[in-house]
């Protein structure tokens, strides 16, 4: 079906960023930024906010949604692969399925897997990046949002008033090519990239060290959309807003997979097709009442095909084909209690969801799911204090029904008059529903899976203020989260099956600082993950720190603004971690740290502004693994070209 679009649409996009009835629904923040401090801290919000601008990520060389990931605090990304892996993003060590994914304030879903691959999301066409962590902020954010422990807002450019070319080339092959063109109330955009992948890597066995390089590594990928907002004027003054998004997505990608000892061989190759069509309609209704309407249809198509597998006739092709659609139908209400400003806002958003999944599995067959959400929310903002609570239902309707209410409260207090100091705390439930993979996949799935349940609290201060002639502002929450219901798999006489078993508990801290100084912003943040298994507390060898969570991770980066050349610098350092609850020493991924440097020069040629930039990924040259296995790509020089 998409496939017909292509030629037509190759980069049709119908949407568009919903700023005015945003700036209406959304509670006023205080914001610490000036003209280098492009990052802003949240001062005022209940519940842990952190934004990326596109300034931002074109000053530090940041390519992708994931890099950018990586410099946040109390989220990890998991990296398949380097360059065309999957990645995916969890926060607090709550799992990628308990993180939602919002694309110009429309949710990105995945029935099949649970997981979003935020690999697909270009940051050349992205605003801004924002990560909460809690409840959503937004009063007629889609009520489907509300049952994440986080959720990612990715914002492409509202107002766009010229049009771009970019290139970038850089090691490995590795191309970039990506245009925006905007008329009237037309914005669009298109985007290809490609990569041989052929990455070189040290394998370690035992004493003995070879130089190999990674194989089945190619990756190409187009993705393009249309975007169209219009106002409608008002006698009234109060103007209405329609916004339309078409989005086509495609990707050819072979698969590296992990690295065998003396076997370089792979034969796996990935195809995904996405595309969607999405609007919104948002109104004011007199002085206190607004309305807004989001539709969406979604069409995902991949296609997995494994020549690894051997039977005894030799090698086995295995193909595997799947198709999603989802029908997507969000409306809700915003009521403000004073003509003259937000002070009390109550709000009703109820979202409904259609899912179909097929394949090409007989054991398997078709899916169908239908999900009704519904959210009540309330707010109370003083200039001295904010109040939030929601309670959220969830009736999913399938071969097993599940119904689930969530409640959520958050609170943000000021209690010294204009000093920019804040005492926050929540607390809120949240779960995430068995996507089809664990309830259907054949001789895996088991069909009364009960959704994981997860209590979350968290207390935090922030404050901002002068410092040495400059601006500081200082975040910091600790936060406990317990899982129930964990769906995890266990092996069996045959195959392994998912089963509703563990129990984890999280215990965390993160500390963010941000100063900024004329011409020069520096950010530097830490985390402190304790995430245990406590399923069986009784034995001590698995009550230990749950796979992949390092204890003690940070990042830091620093923007200098000058005349010569602007630089830009980013560090991720991760503590050890283990790929297994046993922790022996075959299961250890030692500590590492990631260096990334940009330098980036705007010249003039004729008339049009000319933007070159030189980056450094991996500047020490570290060979490291977030997932054990896959080896990420060493030192690489890209240089990119914005006209």
């Amino acid at each position: 079906m998409c496939k017909h679009l292509v030629g037509s649409l190759f980069g049709l996009n119908i949407f568009f960023l919903c700023s005015n009835s945003y700036a209406q629904s959304v509670l006023p923040e205080v914001a610490v930024e000036d003209s280098t401090a492009h990052r802003r801290t949240f001062l005022s919000a209940a519940s842990p906010l952190q934004q990326f601008s596109s300034a931002d990520m074109q000053a530090l060389g940041i390519k992708s949604v994931a890099e950018a990931l990586r410099l946040a605090n109390g989220v990890t990304v998991k990296d398949y692969g380097g360059l065309g892996g999957m990645k995916t993003v969890s926060v607090r060590n709550l799992g990628a399925e308990h993180t939602g994914v919002l694309y110009d304030g429309v949710p990105v879903s995945n029935c099949q897997a649970g997981q979003i691959d935020i690999s697909r999301f270009s940051t050349d066409n992205i605003d801004a990046i924002r990560m909460g962590i809690g409840a959503p902020t937004e009063m007629l954010t889609p009520a489907s949002a509300e049952p994440f422990s986080g959720n990612l807002y990715l914002s492409t450019p509202n107002d766009v008033k010229t049009s771009e070319l970019k290139l970038s080339y850089g090691n490995w092959n590795t191309i970039n090519t990506s245009a925006r063109f905007s008329r009237g109330i037309i914005n669009s955009f298109i985007n290809y990239s490609h990569t041989d992948g052929d990455y070189p890597f040290t394998l370690t066995n035992g004493t003995l060290k070879t130089r190999e390089r990674r194989n089945n590594g190619r990756t190409d990928a187009v993705n393009g959309e249309v975007n169209v907002r219009h106002t409608f004027a008002s006698e009234s003054n109060h103007p209405s807003h329609l916004s339309a998004k078409v989005y086509y997505y495609y990707s050819d990608r072979q698969l590296p997979g992990g690295i065998v000892y003396y076997n370089n061989e792979a034969h796996e190759r990935l195809w995904d097709e996405n595309c969607f069509a999405q609007a919104k309609y948002d109104a004011e209704l007199g002085s206190q009442w607004n309305v807004q309407v989001l539709a969406k249809y979604n069409h995902s198509w991949n296609k997995y095909f494994d020549g690894n597998q051997i039977d005894d006739s030799g090698i086995t092709m295995h193909t595997y084909r799947y198709r999603q659609d989802e029908t997507f139908l969000s409306m809700g209400v915003n009521y403000r209690a004073a003509r003259t400003n937000d002070r009390l806002q109550m709000a009703v958003v109820v979202d409904e969801l259609w899912n179909t999944l097929r394949n090409n599995i007989p054991e398997v067959g078709h899916k169908y799911r239908t999900t009704t959400y519904s959210t009540f929310r309330i707010r109370y903002h003083e200039h001295w204090i904010t109040a939030n609570a929601s309670l959220s239902y969830t009736f999913l309707n399938e071969s097993r029904n599940q119904k689930r209410f969530t409640p959520s409260v958050s609170m943000s207090v000021k209690p010294w008059g204009e000093q920019q100091l804040y005492f926050r705390a929540s607390w809120r439930q949240a779960f995430r529903l068995p996507s089809f993979n664990d309830l259907y996949y054949y001789r895996l799935g088991n069909r009364d899976l009960r959704p994981e349940r997860t209590n979350e609290t968290n207390i935090g201060v922030t404050y901002s203020g002068k410092w040495l002639g400059g601006q500081i502002s200082v975040t910091a929450d600790a936060y406990h989260n317990r899982v129930k219901d964990l769906i995890v798999a266990f092996p069996t006489t045959f195959a392994w099956k998912m089963y509703n078993y563990g129990k984890v508990d999280i215990r965390g801290l993160n500390v963010m600082a941000e100063y900024s100084q004329k011409s020069v912003m520096v950010n530097v943040g830490y985390n402190l993950n304790d995430a245990r298994n406590i399923t069986t507390s009784s034995n001590s060898r698995y009550s230990r720190q749950v796979p992949y969570t390092a204890r003690h991770s940070g990042n830091a980066s620093v923007i200098w603004q000058n005349r010569i050349v602007n630089v830009g610098y980013a560090l991720q350092w991760m503590g050890k971690r283990y790929s297994s609850l046993m922790h022996e020493k075959q299961y250890r991924l030692p500590s590492f740290d990631d260096h990334n440097l940009t330098l980036t020069k705007i010249l003039m040629v004729g008339k049009r502004q000319c933007e070159v930039s030189l980056m450094c990924k991996n500047l020490l040259d570290r060979q490291y693994e977030i997932i054990q296995f896959y080896p990420m790509p060493g030192r690489s020089f890209f240089v990119s070209v914005k006209m």
